[in-house]
């Protein structure tokens, strides 16, 4: 299956399988992620609000909440499951990866599994797949573990099964994968295949926030805001939230802008709310759209003038300088 959406010079991956030839650019990603919506028609729960998934500022559909978990794996599933993006050498056939796969290499079990998956989702292809995944991760291979957690997440291709899921997703949490460790915070934050526990969605939050994770950042930052398993503390709330709000995304740009708006954990300023409810609005945010008008109230001319200024500053810098 090949992906519609395509940019100039982004890394591509290919595989051979029985002569059908697989190609996918990351940025095809965005027309997975609606294929997959439009196919699964499924109801994405999560926890915190109501918002829209953004790529590469390309509004996507509207989810039942902002940060857990259904957006954040449904975004994985698709770059795997609908574009094949691991590189391989252009000669290997899939007879040659098939042959490795059954000597035991976990790299090639991974990779026929992906394949497969590509190839056909009908139960005998889906049983093979899922086998050399399996074993691939029960070897220790790092993506085929957080392949399988979120694939038993979102219960594509096979059941939603939440203790598998958090099971992968642990084995390659442990071994340092970003995804998986935001994914055992989420899941201990909201009881999903474990039993709730602030300390350890604390921990694997910080894991992954600290590998440069925005949903953990902002989780992180939601956490500290409300004292969930810690005291308050406002100043690392906005810490995380800034660091998730460089990061591009306009959900977690909006959240920025409201500490500024109420000064906590920084100063009071309505210029740098303005201008990152602008950053955000740019993006096509309605909710950010809608506080424009809030603001002709609160600043002078010159303030917004400036707010403005500092915003195409901070997006023409890539965020660098946003102060």
């Amino acid at each position: 299956m090949v992906c519609a959406s395509h940019l100039a010079n982004a890394d591509v991956g290919k595989f051979r399988l029985k002569g059908v030839s697989l190609n996918c650019t990351y940025l095809q990603v965005a027309s997975c992620l609606l294929r997959l919506h439009a196919l699964k028609k499924r109801s994405l729960r999560q926890t915190w609000g109501s918002s829209v998934v953004i790529f590469h500022g390309v509004r996507m559909f509207r989810i039942s909440s902002l940060y857990s978990s259904m957006a954040f794996a449904i975004l994985a599933i698709a770059m795997t499951l609908f574009c094949w993006v691991t590189p391989m050498a252009s000669a290997q056939t899939f007879e040659e990866a098939l042959a490795s796969a059954q000597k035991g290499d976990s790299r090639a079990q991974f990779d026929v599994g992906l394949a497969t998956l590509n190839y056909s989702s009908d139960p005998e292809y889906v049983m093979m797949a899922m086998d050399f995944l399996t074993r691939a991760a029960d070897q220790g291979y790092r993506d085929a573990q957080s392949f399988l957690g979120t694939t038993y997440e979102t219960g594509s291709y096979v059941p939603s099964d939440p203790v598998l899921s958090t099971k992968y997703y642990a084995m390659a949490a442990n071994q340092g994968d970003t995804f998986a460790q935001s994914r055992m915070g989420f899941a201990y934050h909201n009881g999903i295949g474990v039993s709730k526990d602030a300390s350890l969605s604390l921990k694997w939050h910080t894991a992954a926030a600290e590998n440069g994770s925005a949903a953990s950042q902002t989780a992180l930052s939601i956490i500290y805001a409300d004292g969930v398993g810690v005291p308050k503390n406002y100043v690392e709330a906005f810490k995380w939230q800034h660091a998730a709000a460089v990061q591009g995304d306009p959900n977690h740009q909006i959240i920025l802008a409201w500490y500024y708006f109420r000064g906590q954990g920084t100063p009071k300023s309505y210029t740098h709310a303005y201008m990152w409810f602008s950053l955000a609005a740019s993006q096509g945010n309605e909710d950010a759209e809608r506080m424009f008008s809030k603001f002709e109230e609160l600043l002078t001319i010159e303030q917004i003038a400036e707010a403005q200024s500092m915003a195409s500053n901070c997006f023409r810098s890539k965020y660098f300088e946003c102060e």
